[in-house]
């Protein structure tokens, strides 16, 4: 069976006209959560899909009209943009995300869950594409962890550590100083 992953071949350049000089990469681990439990976050500032009036359909702030909001979806530059998540997308899952946004100082408060930043840089390209790679990487480790619960039977038993964050020590084997 195929399994979707979006971190196969991520679409860089297209990442750089919003995220350049704006964005921000966060990778954390969820200290209350079961391994697999480290992730990547793309945080776009000054976008929709950070801000606290983004719903997965329209924007909640009435100084935005419908056509701003378009123009702002595609964008880094909205002067209402406020860093959060909304109600809505709460309600369908995003509490993690909210969390990693008050754990780096995003969003005012504290986090509904223990929370380890690994890293908290700008965003880059370079960056953008060890993240990618390294989300694809989580992506796979859960896929693999939710088949071993489902069935019982592991994936790769002689595989990997579901608790890697892949993050390597100076003079290791995969370690890349370039990072």
């Amino acid at each position: 069976m195929a399994y979707y992953d979006p971190h196969k071949n991520p679409n860089i350049r297209g990442e750089m006209d919003l995220m350049d000089g704006r964005g921000r990469l966060v990778k954390v681990r969820f200290l209350d959560q079961p391994v697999p439990n480290v992730s990547w976050f793309w945080f776009t500032l000054g976008n929709c899909t950070a801000c606290k009036f983004f719903t997965s359909e329209r924007c909640l702030n009435p100084k935005i009209s419908p056509p701003e909001f378009v123009k702002y979806q595609h964008a880094s530059d909205c002067p209402e943009f406020a860093a959060g998540v909304s109600d809505e997308l709460l309600a369908e899952g995003r509490q993690d995300r909210l969390d990693v946004m008050k754990a780096v100082g995003l969003v005012p408060g504290t986090p509904g869950q223990k929370i380890h930043v690994i890293r908290d840089e700008a965003w880059t390209s370079w960056r953008a594409v060890i993240a990618h790679r390294e989300q694809s990487a989580f992506l796979n480790m859960a896929r693999d962890a939710d088949h071993a619960a489902r069935t019982g039977v592991p994936v790769h038993p002689a595989d990997g550590d579901l608790s890697d964050d892949l993050e390597r020590p100076v003079g290791h084997p995969g370690h890349n100083p370039k990072r």
